[in-house]
């Protein structure tokens, strides 16, 4: 019975061969791409064709291929059915946003003049901002105030802020004097620092930002005209000074006691008639 089914199998396959050549050699008018597509037409059908005729003799036979098992080493873990990992959507990182900049500044506080506050015209005063060195390098002395836009207010145009070192982490008192405009209103001027290889740095996102100076000038105020009014001066007389003189005292003064002297008595001189 399986020797049949085998014999039956072989014409099968022979005929269906045969039947393949036939086609690829009697195409008429057929291009070299279209006797290409058929050919691979035929093989695919071929292959289908095979695959049932076997499976259509092992259920006829009962025969069933045999199952060849691979001993697993002792002591081998077997892979378990694992799922493969899936991608996640993760957000890319731009280099600016994981690196931290050579030269990055941080407002900290106003020490002198904070925002409004008000000046009259003509003012010097000295303006000063607490600044932090949030980069990774240290301000030298080749460091530089410069002014960056906005109201001037006799600033100059770059000035030295440390003749030490900032280090990186560290704060710094930055000051620049400046005098008030000579008009009423509001003025603001902007500041940033340069390194000593002009690269102009600042604060906020990316060292792009920058730090102020924000006054406000008043109006000089009119000056009031009035009429003297005469006012009563009291006038003090003077005061009498008693001065203690003292009194001169009277010296008693004991007048010396005569001598008694004996004068010879004068003599009678007889006279003679």
């Amino acid at each position: 019975m399986r020797t049949t089914h085998s014999m039956r199998f072989c014409l099968f396959i022979i005929g269906l061969l045969f039947i393949v050549f036939l086609a690829g050699c009697n195409m008429p008018g057929a291009g070299i791409q279209d006797k290409g597509l058929m050919a691979t037409l035929a093989r695919q059908t071929v292959s289908a064709r095979l695959t049932q005729a076997i499976l259509e003799t092992q259920n006829a036979s009962g025969w069933t291929p045999a199952v060849t098992r691979t001993a697993t080493p002792e002591g081998t873990a077997t892979p378990a059915n694992t799922t493969m990992p899936q991608p996640t959507n993760t957000a890319w990182l731009a280099p600016t946003d994981a690196l931290i900049p050579c030269n990055w500044a941080q407002f900290i506080d106003d020490v002198t003049i904070p925002d409004n506050t008000e000046l009259i015209a003509g003012a010097i005063f000295t303006k000063t901002w607490r600044i932090k060195n949030i980069g990774v390098c240290d301000w030298t002395s080749g460091y530089r105030l410069i002014f960056d836009g906005g109201d001037p207010m006799n600033a100059p145009g770059a000035s030295q802020f440390t003749s030490g070192t900032v280090p990186a982490g560290a704060t710094v008192d930055i000051s620049v004097q400046l005098t008030a405009p000579s008009s009423p209103g509001a003025y603001t001027g902007y500041y940033k620092l340069r390194s000593p290889d002009n690269i102009v740095f600042g604060t906020g996102a990316g060292a792009y930002g920058n730090f102020w100076v924000k006054i406000v000038v008043l109006a000089p105020s009119a000056t009031p005209t009035t009429t003297a009014t005469p006012t009563m001066t009291s006038t003090s007389l003077p005061t009498a000074t008693l001065t203690n003189t003292p009194l001169p005292t009277a010296t008693h003064t004991t007048a010396p006691a005569p001598i008694a002297t004996d004068t010879p008595s004068p003599t009678a001189t007889p006279t003679t008639p």
